[in-house]
């Protein structure tokens, strides 16, 4: 579209000027938004209205994201003087290997953490072009903040939820324990307890009712998948309430428990961001 109208500036000027030896130049400036105008030896820079299309780079790894940094967000530092006579052992070059931080770079952009991930800004004109990485909550994760407010499971959903779904975030004992976990002897326990309008003897309520039943149990999960971050796990204390008269189990996290947890894998994540970026880079929580 920039060519047909440059192309359509050019044969406009022309016309209107009667130029025939001498043609109008019309050519796109260094500068992305400028138009040089030429003719007969004389140049006018004309400014252009319109913004190009915004950058925006996503990576997928921390490693890249620094590269990325070190591309976009630092520029060159000042080059010491070179020695009048330097030493044999001083003249190799210096190359940069994979996964190591490039020397000789002053960080420039600052790098915001946050919920949605790692971004930085670098558009010199307007500062609106930004890289950025992307942090993924994890499956156990999304199956934990159900917990947030109270949440209802029969049985069978609940055995599958210590089994399949938090499979390696719980101790085993507790699928063992509600794994015989019978609604119908509660409630004979009960019912037996109201027609004799006394307290059973503890051994035969745990003869009745089985086990002794925890009343809250821990989850440790990772919060996000990001293979950087996937090894960094918090725990979440997950109380438990049994509703017999409706054979449901209710579940709901400590109060407060999910925010701390979150907050706590937001800090990590920080600081193995700043571990892949140049020494000095600014590292804040938040949004620029």
């Amino acid at each position: 579209m920039l060519a047909e109208a440059i192309e359509l500036i050019q044969k406009t000027a022309q016309q209107a000027s009667g130029l025939t030896t001498h043609p109008l130049e019309v050519r796109r400036g260094e500068e992305p938004r400028r138009l040089i105008i030429a003719h007969d030896g004389e140049h006018e820079i004309i400014d252009l209205a319109f913004v190009p299309k915004l950058r925006a780079p996503v990576t997928e790894t921390f490693e890249d994201f620094g590269r990325a940094y070190e591309s976009y967000g630092c520029v060159a530092a000042e080059a010491a003087p070179a020695p009048s006579s330097p030493p044999a052992e001083t003249t190799a070059v210096a190359v940069a290997r994979p996964g190591v931080k490039a020397a000789g770079l002053t960080p420039r952009s600052t790098v915001w953490v946050n919920v949605a991930g790692a971004s930085f800004q670098f558009d010199e004109a307007d500062r609106r072009e930004q890289c950025s990485i992307a942090f993924v909550f994890s499956k156990y994760w999304e199956t934990v903040r159900q917990f947030e407010k109270k949440s209802k499971a029969d049985h069978k959903a609940f055995v599958r939820l210590l089994r399949h779904d938090l499979l390696g975030c719980v101790d085993p004992y507790i699928l063992t324990v509600f794994r015989d976990l019978d609604f119908e002897a509660i409630n004979r326990a009960r019912s037996i307890q109201e027609k004799q309008k006394q307290s059973l003897d503890s051994s035969v309520m745990a003869e009745v009712r089985g086990a002794e039943k925890p009343e809250q149990f821990l989850v440790s999960v990772p919060v996000f998948k990001n293979r950087e971050l996937a090894g960094h796990r918090v725990e979440i204390s997950i109380t438990i309430d049994l509703d017999a008269a409706s054979r449901e189990i209710v579940l709901q996290a400590a109060p407060d428990a999910l925010e701390l947890a979150l907050d706590n894998a937001l800090e990590d994540a920080a600081g193995k961001i700043e571990a892949a970026l140049p020494d000095g880079t600014v590292v804040l929580r938040g949004k620029p």
